[in-house]
This record gives structure tokens, C-alpha cells and sequence, in this order.
């Protein structure tokens, strides 16, 4: 999305730029683009997007972001506290993305020097987030900063000075205190990403999908759990029958060997649910909709492919409580096995959605802002397997405050809606294809954090 907003018009007199080989201010696309690959996009707004104004040496600044610039110095105490705190956070990582930059990248100077400025004058705060103005300059007052620091040019003498950084670092200090205490980071959300960035341009955090792979799945999509716990047990029964007979079968098929006589018997596998169901009960699948696995999978292939190839993917499968799948592609990695695994899945066992929760936890960082991280979980049932989600979704939450999880439900149950509940996701309960398609494709684009945009 364009710059739009402007925040300010303000001179450079007095102002000198840090780097000496290269007009940072000529290269912010590149710096933008920079942190956005490494960092969530919220990263890249730190930088301030100049514009000159003619010979003047004016430049007017721009922002992406939505709301209403406030000098940093203008705000509340506490407003001020929590700003001052994300931006000390923003600087860092930009920091250190400089220390493990990759090779062919922009020279690892440039993004040191870009989170220099002069002083907390030229920084302001747009819906919560610090903007800086006439970064990668220092004041020609004051000696040249380090590249990556913030020069002070506060007024009086030394001591003042530092009395002042003392406060601040204080107040820094008894903000990151109160986070501790609290366990977790506010955030405001669920927020999604179409009402900052177009639909196309979304970039998705790492993501791993959660896929219910269990019996019930074989089962239409708005069956009452009356009728569907009717036909699951006169599936068990019929299936442990036929099982039976062939063993029985089998019995005399070795006693006719022995004595030359024929052998007979049906040694075919008793169909799987889904095809079992779909064959027996065409009358419930119009009914009450299509089965639940039919829509699911496809729609869980497409979303493979509508996340961008540059975004770390994961999938976890269940198919009972002691057999879990998990795939993992890396950002660029080849989304092959994935789709394979969706592929080849075939409704059976029980629920195991606490220990796939934690295996899909596992599977992503969540730990800070910079790394957060996304989970699907798509499933119709109840845990089955003697642990407790909510339980897990906690322990989750205390450990990797920045993951979120968003529940879509395929039928009534409705115990695991305190996953997404405790870590800050929604919960979708789609009645037809076209609203599980519609929930599927919104969960992807939807985080109680800002998620990336492209531009």
C-alpha cells in the first residue's frame, strides 16, 4: 500500500547524515523492502517515507500507516512510556537483522546507520507505533553516533543529561516489569489485514495448519451428533463383523488345505468410513451437506498454494491419538509433500487436538514480535485422547505470547473454541461449503497482530 499520510514538513538545517558513502534517504524503498522480508511489516513503518521538497532542503514525511501523527513529546505519560518502549524494541531488531544479515543483501552499515536520529523531536506515533522522521542523520551539535544509536541533544548541563537517560531507561525498564508480570503482550486484534493492505498483497506470518483427519470427518457437514453417533457405531459394528467372519473364514480356509479341499471366503477390506458413509447414506449427504472431508481437503490443498511461496508452511495431521503427521516447508521450500499429505488422508481414528496443537506449536518461534506465528486449526470433534486443549492453549500463550490460533469448526462441538479464545484468534463455524471456503481463506489473512503487506 502507498504512502499517504503525511506527518510533517521539516528543514534538514542543522542536520548531518550519519552515512557518509550513500544518501540513505535515496534508498528507503530498499531499506523498507529489507525489513519487511526479515521483520513483520509494522518494521518497515519505523522509517518515515521522505520526500523532497525541491532545493529547499525541506522534506516532507509520509507514513503507510493509519491514524493521526503525535509527536512522540506530546503524549501522555504512559502513551509515551509504551511508545518509547516499541521503539527501543523496533530499533533492536533492525539492529540485530544488521548482525545476521544475509549475504547479497544491502551492506549491514546502512541499516545501523538508518535507526539513528537526532533526537525524540523528530519521532512521532501513528495508532500506537513509533514513526521516525530524518532517521540516518545526527545533529551537527553534537559528535557523529554510533551507527544504530540515538543521539541526545537535550538541553543543560551533563548531569541533566544523564539524569534524563536514567529516567528513561526507568521507565523502560517498569514497562518491560509490568510485561513480565503480565505474561503476555497486549494486543489489539483480531485484526484483518484487508483493512490496511489489499487482499493480493498479504503476506502471511510462518503458518501451520492443524487438519482434523479423524472418523467423524467422514460424516456431512451438519449432521445432528444423534444421527452421527447412530451411523458410527453401526459402521464399527458392521466393520468388526466382517472382520470376524474372515477370521472365522479363514479358520476353514486352512483346515481345506489340509485336506485338499477349495478354498473361499471374501478377503476384501471392509470400505473406510468416508467411502462407507457416501455409499450407505447418499440420502444424509444431501441433506444435511456434503461430507465433511470432501470440502475440507480441497479447500485445505488450495490454501497450500494461496500462502505465499516466501512463507515458512507447516501441516499437522491427525488421524487418531497415537498417529500424528507433521510436514514443514521452509520459506521457498518445496510445498509438495504437503499437498501429498493432504492427498493421501482417509477419515479414521479419534481426536487428538491438544497433543497436534503442541506438535504445531513446536513448529513455530511466537516468542517475540518480530517472529510471530500463525495456527489453523480446523477440526469437527472433541479431544479424544485424554488431554485437555485449553490446558495446552495456556501453556502455549505463557510461553509464545506472539502465536495465534484461529479455530474453524466443522459441526456443534464447540470445546476446542478456547483455543483460539486464549491465544487471541477467532472461532468460525461455517453451515455450508461456501462459509467453511469463506473462513478458511479469512483465517489466513487474520491475527491479532499486524501481519506483513507486499508491496
Amino acid at each position: 500500500m502507498p504512502a499517504q499520510l503525511r506527518i510533517t514538513r521539516s528543514s534538514s538545517a542543522g542536520l548531518h547524515a550519519v552515512c557518509d558513502d550513500v544518501d540513505l534517504l535515496d534508498r528507503h524503498a530498499e531499506l523498507a523492502a529489507l525489513i519487511r522480508r526479515h521483520l513483520p511489516a509494522v518494521g518497515a513503518s519505523l522509517l518515515a517515507m521522505p520526500r523532497r521538497v525541491g532545493d529547499s532542503g525541506d522534506i516532507e514525511w509520509y507514513s503507510d500507516l493509519a491514524g493521526q501523527p503525535v509527536r512522540l513529546d506530546d503524549l501522555g505519560a504512559d502513551e509515551q512510556a509504551r511508545a518509547r518502549a516499541l521503539l527501543a524494541d523496533r530499533v533492536a531488531a533492525v539492529r540485530a537483522l544488521a548482525d545476521r544479515l544475509p549475504a547479497g543483501e544491502l551492506p549491514a552499515a546502512w541499516l545501523r546507520a538508518a535507526v539513528s536520529f537526532p533526537d525524540d523531536s523528530r519521532v512521532y506515533v501513528i495508532g500506537g507505533q513509533p514513526v521516525i522522521t530524518f532517521w540516518g542523520h545526527a545533529d551537527r551539535r553534537t559528535a557523529a553516533a554510533a551507527p544504530g544509536t540515538v543521539v541526545a541533544t537535550s538541553a543543560g548541563v551533563p548531569w541533566k543529561r544523564g539524569l534524563l537517560g536514567l529516567l528513561a531507561l526507568a521507565a523502560l525498564a517498569l514497562v518491560a516489569w509490568y510485561a513480565w508480570q503480565a505474561g503476555v503482550p497486549v494486543i489489539d486484534g483480531p485484526v484483518t489485514a484487508t483493512q490496511y493492505c489489499a487482499q493480493e498483497k498479504i503476506v502471511a506470518p510462518p503458518t501451520v495448519i492443524v487438519y482434523d483427519n479423524s472418523g467423524s470427518m467422514a460424516y456431512p457437514l451438519n449432521m445432528p451428533a444423534a444421527e452421527l453417533n447412530a451411523i458410527n457405531d453401526l459402521y464399527h459394528n458392521n466393520r468388526l463383523a466382517h472382520e470376524q467372519r474372515q477370521q472365522v473364514q479363514a479358520g476353514f480356509n486352512q483346515l481345506a488345505q489340509l485336506f485338499g479341499a477349495g478354498q473361499r471366503g471374501d478377503d476384501t477390506r471392509f470400505p473406510a468410513l468416508e467411502l462407507w458413509v457416501r455409499d450407505n447414506y447418499p440420502d444424509k449427504v444431501t441433506q444435511y451437506g456434503p461430507q465433511r472431508m470432501a470440502v475440507a481437503r480441497p479447500l485445505v490443498t488450495q490454501l497450500v498454494g494461496d500462502i505465499a511461496a516466501d512463507v515458512a508452511l507447516g501441516m499437522v495431521a491427525f488421524s487418531d491419538c497415537d498417529t500424528i503427521a507433521a510436514q514443514y516447508a521452509h520459506a521457498g521450500g518445496d510445498r509438495g509433500p504437503l499437498r501429498d499429505l493432504v492427498a493421501g488422508l482417509m477419515p479414521q481414528g479419534g481426536t487428538p487436538i491438544a497433543a497436534s496443537l503442541r506438535r504445531a506449536a513446536d513448529m513455530l518461534d511466537g516468542t517475540r514480535e518480530q517472529q510471530p506465528g500463525l495456527i489453523i486449526l480446523i477440526t469437527d470433534g472433541v479431544e479424544q485422547c485424554g488431554a485437555d486443549p485449553c490446558a495446552v492453549a495456556r501453556e502455549i500463550k505463557q510461553h509464545k505470547p506472539w502465536l495465534a490460533a484461529h479455530v474453524v469448526k466443522l459441526g456443534p462441538e464447540t470445546s476446542s473454541a478456547c483455543v483460539a479464545e486464549t491465544l487471541g484468534g477467532r472461532v468460525y463455524q461455517p453451515d455450508s461449503a461456501e462459509d467453511l471456503a469463506h473462513a478458511v481463506a479469512e483465517a489466513r489473512i487474520t491475527a491479532p497482530f499486524e501481519l506483513a503487506c507486499a508491496r
